[in-house]
């Protein structure tokens, strides 16, 4: 009997982002838990060239080896359990630098000593025992144990700040006694983040390693009675292939216990179009949306595979599908008029996130008219905006 699919495993290891062809010292591979029923599509192709020497029997002589392309995609369902780890797949495919806390040595802090003001909406955090110190302007933060200011809240306000507006805002006041506030953000930029993929089949004798890999897109996806899941694109600039006792030196593998995945059907989830709510009568039907950097290979002579992966350009694009129960998407469509798009889950196991695309604008809606409830689908693409300084954020609370 062949190999199969239930006996695969994914894993990935950080590389040094001055030496994106080389397998680090005593590399540390994390182990993937990608959606075994989509599939990866990781590949190396070799690229050959047909012989011109004429062979005795009419034909040519054997086609020559002239390159190496190394590309594919790998479905990841949403978990928590990559936060002890540092989320690098979420981080490299946005080309985001490190996770960005509320405090220089803290993603959490004790919350005691702040207080609320309802009319104001201000949140002043300058009684707290330690202050945060690394807040930024539109950073997403998660209040709990409060009496009346729990929530997932965007802060406005001076970055490194201890004093901001909360919205949504609380509709009481409260000089908090207890509690505690998390928060950590990434923002899509400019850090090279590149990774080396293992594809281990255990009932064969295989290990295939996927070089310098670098997101040329990350897809997001929203489905209703779904898994939230985003697919990681790469490219790549080398392959090697070991059997199972021939590992890198020092090669060890990390597989998490937990492997609780997020879905649609969580209803703690949020989502929010231009702050407001979208909660009644289950109007959304689906958003997804992928980021871009349209990578440009770097050739060379003696060299199998890639030289370098040079990112390009950054876009945003994508679609939203939504119950028709008015024009506004279409105003928005014909008076370019921007919007924000922000979906929460926060979590069920001390573990959750946010992604926010702070500026959308509409490029295109249709609402077909049949038998039924009316579904509006609107493309959007996401623009650069200067209060958030980015196309696209992702907040992470962690409360563990």
């Amino acid at each position: 009997m062949g190999a199969t699919g239930e006996n695969a495993q994914l894993s990935y290891c950080e590389q040094n982002a001055a030496t994106p062809k080389v397998v680090p010292e005593n590399p540390v591979f994390t182990v993937i838990p990608f959606d075994l029923e989509a599939g990866d599509t990781l590949k190396s192709t070799l690229k050959t060239t047909e012989s011109t020497v004429p062979k005795p029997d009419g034909g040519v002589g054997d086609p020559s080896v002239t390159g190496l392309d190394v590309a594919g995609g790998v479905p990841i369902p949403l978990s928590p359990l990559f936060s002890g780890e540092d989320d690098t797949l979420l981080r490299s495919g946005i080309y985001a630098g490190a996770w960005s806390q509320i405090h220089s040595a803290a993603k959490k802090l004790d919350l005691s000593g702040a207080t609320y003001d309802e009319v104001s909406g201000n949140l002043d955090l300058s009684g707290m025992a330690t202050t945060p110190d690394n807040i930024k302007n539109k950073q997403k933060v998660k209040i709990s144990g409060t009496a009346t200011t729990d929530g997932i809240y965007t802060l406005t306000g001076t970055d490194g700040g201890s004093s901001f507006v909360l919205s949504p805002k609380p509709a009481a006041a409260e000089a908090i006694a207890a509690g505690t506030i998390c928060g950590e953000m990434i923002r899509n930029g400019q850090t090279e983040t590149p990774v080396v993929f293992q594809a281990h089949q255990d009932d064969i004798d295989l290990r295939d390693y996927y070089i310098g890999c670098k997101p040329n897109s990350v897809d997001y996806s929203f489905e209703i009675e779904s898994e939230i899941k985003y697919t990681y694109n790469i490219q790549g600039m080398g392959g090697e292939l070991k059997p199972n006792d021939e590992q890198y030196p020092g090669e060890t593998l990390v597989t998490p216990t937990q492997y609780k995945v997020f879905t649609t059907a969580d209803d703690t989830g949020t989502i929010s179009i231009n702050g407001v709510g979208q909660v009644a009568g289950c109007l959304v039907q689906s958003v997804s949306w992928s980021m871009t950097r349209e990578l440009t290979e770097r050739k060379g002579v003696f060299v199998l595979g890639a030289c370098g992966l040079d990112p390009g350009k950054a876009g945003l694009s994508g679609t939203i599908s939504v119950g028709f129960t008015d024009s506004q998407f279409y105003e928005w469509l014909r008076e370019s008029t921007p919007f924000s798009l922000d979906l929460s889950i926060p979590g069920t196991e001390d573990v959750g996130y946010s992604f926010c695309i702070p500026r959308c604008l509409l490029t295109d809606n249709d609402a077909p008219r049949k038998t039924g409830s009316i579904i509006q689908t609107a493309s959007f693409t996401g623009s650069y905006d200067d209060d958030y300084k980015c196309r696209f954020q992702i907040d992470r609370f962690d409360e563990r």
